[in-house]
């Protein structure tokens, strides 16, 4: 079951702290964590995705939040990880909605 009513999933990314398209992507990835567990269906799939980027993962000694980062090559290798996760996003079967705040 993806959203609270079964019908759709719901992902909320506070960007307030994102300085870079690097920055969004992490937190765009912790939300998705967050909100999908790796023991959800849509979790598996996600994770199985995010592995095949090469993500390094951490929480947070505070919240105990998952934290995500990745290492790139160069400027062009950031555009990659992130068409994946929003391709992700959009082929589930079921919609998934994405709130992104503080803009």
């Amino acid at each position: 079951m993806l959203g609270e009513r079964g019908d759709f999933g719901t992902v909320h990314v506070d960007i307030h702290s994102s300085r870079n398209l690097s920055d969004l992507i992490k937190l765009l990835t912790a939300a998705i964590i967050s909100k999908f567990p790796e023991r959800t269906p849509v979790g598996k799939r996600f994770l199985k995705l995010v592995k095949g980027l090469r993500p390094v993962f951490s929480f947070d000694a505070i919240t105990g939040a998952p934290q995500v980062q990745f290492n790139y090559q160069s400027e062009s290798d950031k555009e990659y990880p992130l068409q994946q996760l929003l391709a992700f996003i959009y082929e589930q079967p079921q919609p998934v909605v994405v709130a992104i705040d503080e803009f």
